[in-house]
């Protein structure tokens, strides 16, 4: 992400251990701190990935949870911790927000 100073990951690592070291970021999100429904965000040191749960037998599909993201109300002067997560679905291809 750019622009974000220890924002978090998910990794998908196989559990095989002959396959040890096979692990894999999932890229839930892309983008840096922006501007979101008129409110500047803050990425940084949002500990995504602090919860994940994959819900279906294939796991496949994936939420993972950031609980440090903040918006910042009033020209950054009030911190507002709100969290955001993001669902991974369709073979962990397509990610959608869930805030």
């Amino acid at each position: 992400q750019p622009g974000v100073v220890r924002g978090g990951a998910v990794h998908r690592c196989q559990v095989d251990p002959a396959q040890q070291g096979t692990c894999t970021e999932i890229q839930f999100d892309s983008t840096g701190s922006q501007i979101v429904d008129g409110y500047q965000d803050q990425k940084s040191d949002q500990w995504f990935g602090f919860s994940v749960k994959s819900g279906s037998p294939a796991k496949d599909v994936v939420a993972a949870c950031a609980p440090l993201y903040v918006f910042y109300a009033r020209a950054e002067t009030s911190r507002d911790p709100v969290g955001n997560c993001f669902i991974a679905t369709n073979g962990l291809t397509n990610f959608d927000r869930a805030t």
